[in-house]
């Protein structure tokens, strides 16, 4: 499954944290929506959560966040 741009972004956000961790919060539309991303309304998370999960480069974790995997670290390793 090929990454998108909007994959790789939120990847590279991630990365940001010393964590890897990336809060979301949910709109009143019920869509994911990344939180703590500088602008001035969240950027729409999309489809990228789930299949980001199921490629194995984010995990849920249970603080309304996702945390990039050792593979997501090294995914965003080889972007650089």
């Amino acid at each position: 499954m090929p990454l998108t741009s909007h994959d790789l972004r939120i990847l590279q956000l991630a990365a940001q944290d010393a964590q890897g961790r990336l809060g979301f919060c949910i709109t009143e539309e019920g869509a994911l929506a990344l939180m703590g991303t500088g602008a001035s309304t969240p950027m729409p998370a999309e489809e990228a959560f789930p299949k980001l999960e199921e490629m194995g480069l984010l995990r849920r974790d249970v603080r309304r966040s996702y945390v990039l995997t050792p593979s997501g670290w090294e995914a965003v390793r080889g972007l650089v």
